[in-house]
Order: C-alpha cells, then sequence, then structure tokens
C-alpha cells in the first residue's frame, strides 16, 4: 500500500475500478459482494517480491521442516520483541505525562516490537505507534490526522507527516 501511495497512486479505488460499488444501504453492499468474483493477481494486484519468495520458501517444504522452519521464525521474532523490550520501556518513561486512559491503552503494548514490525511490512500508517504512546485524537479537526491509508496524500504532506512523526520520537 505504502509504494502505491509512494507512486503517486490512488490508495482508494475510483469508484468505476471498485469491484463493489459504494452502496448507503449495507444490506445492498453485502449481496453485491458476495456475488462478485475475487479478483486474480494480475488483474488489480501484485504481490512483492518477498512476498512471492516467502510463498516459494514454503511450498518448497514438506510438513516436518515446514514446521521447525516456523517454530525458528517464532524464535527469532521472541528474540526481536524481547530486544524492544527496554526501548518501549524507555518511550513510556519518556513520554509519560498523558491522561491515565492512554497509559492503561498502551500499557499491554510493546510499542517498540509493533513499531519494527510496521516498518518491516511497510505499514502507511506511520502515526500509529506515535497515537499509542501519546494517545489518539478524539476532537477537532480529525481530518488532519488521517493515516493515509484510504485516502491518497501528495509527496510533500506524506514528508511532512514522516518528519512528524520522527521529530516525536526524539522527545
Amino acid at each position: 500500500m505504502r509504494r502505491t501511495a509512494d507512486q503517486g497512486g490512488l490508495v482508494k479505488k475510483d469508484p468505476a475500478e471498485r469491484l463493489v460499488s459504494e452502496e448507503h444501504d449495507r444490506g445492498a453492499h453485502i449481496e453485491q459482494a458476495l456475488r462478485a468474483d475475487f479478483p486474480f493477481l494480475g488483474d488489480r494486484y501484485e504481490l512483492t517480491e518477498a512476498c512471492q519468495a516467502a510463498i516459494t520458501t514454503t511450498l518448497s517444504m514438506g510438513g516436518k521442516q515446514l514446521a521447525k522452519w516456523r517454530a525458528q521464525q517464532v524464535r527469532v521474532l521472541e528474540a526481536i520483541r524481547n530486544s524492544a523490550l527496554p526501548i518501549d520501556a524507555a518511550w513510556k518513561r519518556r513520554i509519560s505525562n498523558v491522561p491515565a486512559g492512554v497509559k492503561d491503552l498502551r500499557q499491554p503494548f510493546n510499542i517498540a516490537f509493533l513499531a519494527i514490525l510496521l516498518d518491516a511490512l511497510e505499514w502507511p500508517d506511520i502515526s500509529l505507534c506515535s497515537c499509542l504512546l501519546r494517545g489518539f485524537p478524539l476532537a477537532g479537526d480529525l481530518s488532519t490526522q488521517a493515516s493515509n491509508i484510504f485516502a491518497p496524500k501528495d509527496e510533500g504532506e506524506m514528508t511532512a507527516d514522516y518528519e512528524r512523526f520522527e521529530e516525536g520520537w526524539a522527545e
């Protein structure tokens, strides 16, 4: 999704390109979606090279080998998660002047690990971890807080968002 937005493409498809039209009647929308064919990859979607490599890797393994490989991947992710714990604790100490509800919301999350995963996935909503640390906007002009996932932004706006995100971590 980030690649689509970075290349100037729309993340939200034009109505003519959608598999199911927008309907004000939820039931009609669901009926239309149930009748729609699932898109074939060549039609509108393209798998990344990393995703294709992951599929090829898993398909090349037998059941026992795949189970062993997956267990190893879990151990690697656990090691990364554990190495992110001190960073997570430091962020939460440094950004402590937040309402009690925000502290309650963020308490069970290893936000540093989530940031690592979101970066690896190239997740377009780069403000998610900052919002988990500081709180989500609940009032005012929420349109300025858009995640960029469902509506396109031009490159200048996305760069400004990223710079604000980086400044937030430096506090």
